[in-house]
């Protein structure tokens, strides 16, 4: 297979590369870019067995060359989405819905390695996954534009009243006293 990267102009060929515990790829050795075959992934991600839980984000700095534009995919020059790994990573992954093949820049495959999603790109890029992300982030979002506008000490006392009565027994009860006292 002689493929071109999608990011280098003039370029060699994609070098076709396996190493130990990973699925193979094509390699750039310009940008260091990498494009996995779904197919090579699926039967990598097979044979390494149970997935590993994730890691949460650690002390380990990556550099990222992540452009945001849409790139034509090596294998079969579709346009290639962009799909989130997670809300907190700086990057996206460029994935091809024709061949279904999957372009990491440069590493992406490390930071995605040292939080142990290394092993769940195929689902990263469902609409499931996607949905989650959009869920967490609106979460987030929301979270900060209320504890802006009620100020730190006053969210600070919410959290902890939420959390002391997340399942309390009588937990309906106090939340139906609160609404009908509000009205008085």
């Amino acid at each position: 297979m002689n493929i071109n990267c999608p990011r280098c102009v003039k370029a060699p060929p994609l070098r076709y590369r396996r190493l130990e515990g990973r699925p193979p790829s094509y390699c750039c050795n310009r940008c260091e870019g990498q494009f996995l075959s779904s197919t090579h992934y699926l039967d990598w991600q097979q044979r390494l067995g149970e997935r590993l839980p994730e890691k949460l984000a650690g002390e380990g700095s990556f550099d990222f060359d992540d452009s945001g534009r849409a790139m034509m995919c090596p294998s079969c020059s579709s346009i290639m989405l962009k799909y989130r790994a997670k809300n907190d990573l700086p990057f996206q992954l460029d994935f091809c819905r024709r061949c279904n093949g999957i372009w990491l820049d440069h590493n992406e495959w490390e930071a995605l390695f040292a939080r142990n999603l290394h092993d769940e790109i195929n689902f990263m890029l469902t609409d499931g996954w996607q949905s989650k992300l959009n869920r967490e982030k609106l979460e987030q979002r929301l979270t900060e534009l209320f504890a802006k506008r009620v100020g730190p000490e006053s969210y600070d006392r919410v959290t902890h009243f939420r959390e002391w009565l997340k399942g309390h027994e009588h937990e309906s009860e106090i939340l139906a006293f609160l609404r009908d006292a509000s009205t008085d």
